[in-house]
């Protein structure tokens, strides 16, 4: 008979002698067994019911009690599991873990700021695992990121090895919202001192430094999570991103293929981000290749069908960049990229009526994303639908502010040939030292080559 055979058993002969009006007079080992056994098979009622014996049959065995409390939490009673624990009185290992039950059982009534205090009262707060994440939950549930960050830095350094991943993950993500990036930075390098093989601080590193724009630093970052960890997809897909940012597609396209040769199965995350570098690279038709591979794979897959799309629209195939556009949106109906370059397609097809249908829609779905206003208002500016143009810039300014529309309708008057009261409008837009006077030249790129234009522009950026 194994052991869980035995607990079986154990738990049988206790029900039946419980219900006889017994205390079952089990060894004290037998009891802790059972409670585990109960508590590991979500028997929380039974699991209550062997606390409440073995409290009785060992009344000065302070772990029943901490048990019993368990078991209160696990059958959602915090109110009864605090009252509890505060009326014994718990002395040195068995104190600490009490304290850790009060603040769960305060954390479970919504009393955060009573958890908190307790948990900041505790010295082995930052040695358990299980007081750290309860302490971070917290304050994740009080949006206290400064708060938080600081926290999971000690965490990392005092906690168990092996939590060290899951804490780096949201070391990051806390130092980005808290825009502490350059000590999360240093605290990474410094914690790689000591344990240079961690690959995930490697990748966090690499993160990091490409969240700065540092593409550079993050390549060798990230290299060097790839170098302890082949397997660590992101590492791949950030170092190639690094690289494609850097506009070296070349370098980025070996990733992704290094990746694919390595796992040797196909992945259809990654033939993504392949072929998609390939489109940028000019390389269409292997593009295209890919992504029909992908979609032998995944045919329900948005991204693929969209930048299958772009592939066709690339090599002059509107028509048939319509109908992949058309899936993706059928796939993912609220993706305002999705949709903006459906409406391109169907206005380079020669189907004006639709782009304008489809602007619109676009317009719609992220009236906030300047973007989608410029591509709009840069279809109404070609086709020559001034009264459009008005109406558009009534409804933009519900969203923006006056110096972002004001280029706007600079690019307006300039598109009516009214170049006097553009340039007029334009000396006073500016004043504003923002530098939205890049959706100038984005309305109107020919406008990057006047140099009474550009001349103002400098002038005013000085």
């Amino acid at each position: 008979m194994n052991d869980s055979q035995r607990l079986d058993v154990l738990f049988f002969e206790f029900l039946e002698l419980s219900q006889n009006g017994k205390v079952p007079n089990f060894e004290k080992a037998d009891y802790d067994a059972l409670i585990q056994y109960c508590f590991s098979k979500k028997n929380y009622l039974g699991g209550k019911a062997v606390c409440e014996a073995a409290r009785q049959l060992f009344p000065y065995s302070r772990e029943f009690d901490l048990a019993y409390a368990r078991a209160l939490l696990f059958l959602d009673e915090p109110a009864r599991a605090l009252a509890f624990l505060e009326g014994i009185a718990f002395v040195g290992e068995h104190y600490e873990q009490a304290q850790l039950l009060k603040a769960k059982s305060l954390n479970a009534q919504g009393r955060f700021h009573e958890a908190l205090d307790v948990l900041n009262n505790l010295d082995t707060t930052y040695r358990s695992a299980d007081a750290a994440s309860l302490l971070i939950a917290i304050l994740e549930e009080l949006r206290e990121f400064d708060g938080l960050y600081e926290v999971t830095k000690r965490s990392i350094l005092e906690g168990p090895a092996d939590q060290a991943e899951s804490l780096l993950r949201k070391l990051y993500f806390y130092a980005t919202v808290t825009d502490e990036q350059d000590d999360a930075i240093t605290f990474i390098r410094r914690y790689l001192d000591h344990r240079p093989f961690t690959p995930a601080a490697w990748l966090y590193l690499g993160l990091l430094y490409q969240e700065q724009t540092d593409y550079d630093r993050a390549i060798d970052a990230l290299e060097y999570c790839i170098a302890l960890d082949g397997s660590n997809k992101t590492a791949y897909i950030e170092c190639g991103r690094c690289f494609e940012l850097k506009k070296d597609y070349a370098s980025a396209l070996l990733y992704y293929r290094e990746y694919l040769q390595n796992l040797g199965t196909p992945d259809p995350e990654m033939m993504i981000r392949l072929s998609d570098c390939l489109l940028q690279n000019s390389q269409y038709h292997q593009a295209i290749q890919i992504l029909n591979e992908v979609l032998d794979l995944e045919a329900l897959s948005a991204e693929a069908n969209y930048i299958l799309g772009k592939a066709f629209v690339a090599t002059q195939r509107p028509d048939k960049s319509i109908v992949f556009f058309k899936r993706a949106l059928l796939l993912n109906p609220d993706n305002e990229d999705y949709l903006l370059e459906l409406a391109e397609a169907y206005y380079a097809a020669g189907q004006a009526e639709a782009a304008r249908q489809t602007f619109e829609a676009a317009v719609e779905c992220a009236p906030d994303i300047i973007d989608t206003w410029i591509a709009f208002i840069s279809f109404l500016l070609e086709t020559k639908d001034f009264d459009a143009v008005e109406t558009a810039l009534e409804e933009l300014a519900l969203y923006f502010d006056d110096t972002q529309v004001a280029y706007f309708k600079i690019a307006e008057l300039f598109a009516l040939k009214k170049r006097k009261h553009a340039i007029d409008y334009l000396k006073n837009a500016l004043q504003d030292k923002s530098s939205d006077h890049a959706i100038l030249f984005t309305l109107l790129p020919h406008l990057t080559h006047d140099n009474e234009i550009i001349s103002m522009v400098l002038k005013h950026r000085q």
